[in-house]
Order: structure tokens, then sequence, then C-alpha cells
């Protein structure tokens, strides 16, 4: 009798580990304080980058890498964001992490941003209790989403945008100070380069026309930072 309630203490001793971590799991994954939402870098046509890292930071100190395929492939205009579809909830971006070059100012920039956290909590609780989430661009009107664009303008000024199905609000804007470039940032196709050799092989395809309203000035001091996205012309 004594070894089976020896026995039975165990037993219980390993429930209750077992509760207690499922418990904290439950805990650490946060459900209530995740949201779907979709994040993207976008830039001017005249002003192209070539972003090596941007990443959001959110508050579980987990990151999410943005959405970058089109700005890096020159096939974008200002204010229009990608859609990068991830099935997973997520908690929400306390810190955005940019690294990238610009072709325009032949420079490098490097910033990690603090995000305004009460703001971007308060959008998305509001969002969730009034229906109001929708996808970007009438993609995927059946997704209920909200979409971060983070708009990546000249002379290392950036802007990021939060957006709903009827509302577009501005979170932050920011002017990161150019830098030299880290050793890490200076491969391309797996060989190192200088910052020279760098920039001109990851921005040599664009076409005359392009080099020349380049060289005609077209663009150089746009104030894009102050500008209206697409979303609300």
């Amino acid at each position: 009798m004594k070894k089976l309630n020896t026995l039975n203490k165990i037993y219980l001793a390993v429930l209750a580990l077992l509760i207690i971590a499922t418990g904290i799991k439950f805990w650490n994954y946060g459900s209530w304080n995740r949201y779907h939402y979709t994040a993207s870098v976008t830039a001017p046509a005249m002003h192209p980058i070539q972003v090596m890292d941007a990443d959001f930071i959110l508050s579980d100190k987990s990151t999410v890498s943005l959405a970058t395929y089109s700005v890096n492939e020159r096939r974008q205009d200002w204010g229009w964001g990608d859609i990068n579809a991830r099935d997973e909830y997520e908690h929400l971006p306390v810190k955005l992490l940019l690294n990238y070059a610009s072709y325009r100012d032949q420079a490098f920039y490097r910033d990690t941003l603090d995000l305004p956290v009460a703001l971007i909590d308060s959008i998305f609780k509001n969002s969730r209790k009034q229906e109001n989430e929708a996808s970007v661009d009438e993609l995927a009107e059946d997704e209920r989403t909200l979409a971060f664009v983070v708009g990546i303008a000249n002379k290392g000024n950036v802007v990021v945008w939060l957006r709903g199905k009827k509302s577009e609000q501005v979170l932050l804007k920011h002017k990161i100070i150019a830098r030299e470039p880290l050793a890490s940032d200076l491969y391309y196709k797996k060989e190192k380069l200088n910052k020279k050799e760098y920039l001109e092989n990851v921005f040599k395809y664009f076409g005359e026309e392009f080099l020349k309203k380049i060289a005609d000035g077209v663009d150089k001091d746009a104030n894009y930072i102050d500008s209206a996205s697409h979303y609300n012309r």
C-alpha cells in the first residue's frame, strides 16, 4: 500500500508538471495577442534600392521578415506593398530593422527603429472589435487582415503605414543616417565586392531611358516622405 501511495504521488506530480508546462506554453503562445497581418517594403521607382534586411522584431522577441521581392526586382512604385501571404497569426511588432543600399544616393543605410507599440495595439484591437480588418488592395477580400507597408524614400527617409480596408494610418516617419557598409553587406552572388563594385553590380540592369532620367535629375529632390501613398490618392 505504501508503494502504491508513493507511485500515485509520482503520477500526480508528473500530471501537475504536464499541466503547468501546457499552461506556460499556452501563455507564451498568447493567441489572444496574435493577429494575421502582412508586411512589405515599397520605394519610389526613381529611387531604386536593394534591401538586404527588413525584419520586424515582435513582442515575444521573435522576428518576421517583410516582403521585399518586388522592390528588389524594381517592379514597384511608391506606396504599393506586396502581399506576403502568411498562414500564421503573429504577435505584433515592436521594432523595425532595415538594412539597404540606395542607387540614387550611392549609400548604405542601416537602423533599428522603435515602433509606436501602444498605437499599433490599439488599431488592431479596435479593428478586431469592429470586424473592420481587410486585405490589401482588395486582392483577398475573404481574409481579414491589416497591412504594414514600409516606405523607403530618398536620402534615408522612411515612413511606416498601417492599412485597413477603409483606413491608412502613418505610424512613424524617420530619417536614417547613411553609413559605411559592413563586410557582410557586400556579397553579391556569393562574391565579396567593394562598395563601388556592389552598387554597380546590383543596379546594373537599368535601361538607357531610366539612366537618362537619373542624369537629367528627374525626381532628384522629391519629398516622398510627406507625399500620399497611392492608397489615398
